[in-house]
């Protein structure tokens, strides 16, 4: 796709909040995609209180009023009375029959008519959200009124069914095609694409521009492990904890550096004082997605324990994986999800199984011990990750999908 057919392209993107420290790879997916030429529009559901300021930038619906959902309803009506005729029919007459979740997606239609509006105002040609909730309820809406195509990408595996994913089958049937960032979704999801005309399997893209494989150097005597992510229950952190507890009786000399936020913090510091490394833990909080790339190229290794949580939700394939094979840092990750697709056994990482301490234990112990070993898999990984994650190869895919889907 040249930059001159991408230029006639203006996308409307949709997500909770691009300031959230979590979505750093939505950011870089919309800054790529300016760069090669894409006019994009930034639309919100609420702010996020971030050290990242990309909220200045974006339209959000909340807070709202009534006053502004009636003037924007009026405006819709006038400009696109078919639309707001189509859409209210769509959201009355949903497919859930929980009575709150039929009424929250009645109440996601009235809301969404501030977006909308503008959508039409200011002549997008198509609309992508990333994540199957509430952005992808707004951006449906908001096309089916506008009669402008939507999009939205998938991310985790096991969310349908959550009780803030709500009207699935009939987000599915409206898109124009969707995006999966993993083959495994396809599994995950198999029912509900179906009713989907065109799917896709499109990776989440870095800059591997000005990047070269580097010398993996010997580990000190005190080793460096690493491990990012929201400190919630499907990024396995407890078991990682518990999996150290078991290296330090046996002498084993580190310190983990915790990079995230969440609702798990006070059991994950508990923990690590009851298996006895308070002392060898880090917890980093907030990090700009600059200062985790360097965290990450200084670490020995990254650790992905990812377990499927009690609701049943899974990773799609974090991109904290690629980000590591990029900075020539050695992978240890769970046998997860769509992990499997980039980190290969003994190849370019590797694997243990789910929930597995005694495996942990003894993937991290040899990857740090065994220079051959480390060697071997941060040179296959970092050619495949550039091989099949490089931004701009992705972003091309995209632009392509958005300009027919616009036609």
């Amino acid at each position: 796709m040249s930059l001159q057919a991408s230029s006639k392209l203006k996308v409307a993107y949709i997500t909770t909040s691009f300031s959230s420290l979590s979505h750093t790879f939505i950011r870089r997916e919309i800054e790529a995609l300016r760069v090669q030429g894409v006019e994009i529009g930034l639309f919100g559901v609420r702010r996020d209180r971030s050290a990242i300021d990309w909220d200045s930038k974006t339209f959000f619906l909340y807070p709202i009023s009534i006053k502004q959902i009636i003037f924007s309803l009026v405006k819709v009506i006038l400009k696109k009375p078919k639309g707001f005729r189509n859409g209210l029919i769509a959201a009355v007459f949903n497919e859930e029959l929980n009575p709150y979740q039929h009424l929250k997606l009645i109440y996601h239609f009235f809301i969404s008519l501030p977006h909308a509006e503008r959508m039409i105002r200011d002549g997008y040609s198509h609309i992508h959200a990333h994540f199957i909730n509430v952005p992808a309820t707004i951006a449906m809406y908001c096309s089916i009124i506008s009669d402008i195509p939507f999009s939205f990408t998938c991310h985790s595996a096991g969310e349908i069914g959550l009780r803030e994913v709500i009207g699935v089958r009939q987000k599915f049937r409206k898109a124009s095609f969707v995006r999966l960032i993993s083959n495994f979704l396809k599994t995950d999801l198999a029912d509900y694409l179906k009713n989907t005309k065109n799917v896709h399997v499109i990776r989440c893209g870095l800059d591997f521009s000005g990047y070269e494989l580097r010398k993996n150097t010997e580990a000190m005597p005190t080793y460096k492990i690493l491990a990012i992510g929201r400190l919630v229950e499907k990024k396995g952190f407890i078991y990682l904890i518990e999996a150290l507890g078991v290296l330090k009786k046996e002498g084993f000399n580190f310190v983990l550096q915790i990079v995230g936020e969440g609702p798990l913090l006070g059991k994950l510091k508990s923990l690590a004082e009851e298996r006895q490394i308070s002392k060898d833990v880090r917890f980093l909080l907030k990090r700009t997605s600059d200062e985790v790339e360097t965290i990450l190229s200084l670490a020995d290794v990254l650790v992905v324990p990812s377990v499927t949580a009690e609701t049943g939700e899974k990773e799609g394939l974090p991109t904290v994986i690629v980000e590591a094979m990029r900075a020539c840092t050695p992978v240890v990750a769970s046998e997860h999800s769509g992990i499997p697709e980039i980190v290969i056994n003994r190849e370019t990482g590797l694997l243990v199984s789910e929930k597995d301490n005694s495996q942990l234990a003894n993937a991290i112990k040899e990857i740090l011990t065994n220079q051959g070993l480390k060697e071997t898999l941060v040179r296959n990984a970092f050619f495949r990750a550039r091989d099949d994650f490089d931004a701009k190869k992705i972003n091309n895919s995209l632009i392509a999908l958005f300009s027919k889907a616009s036609i």
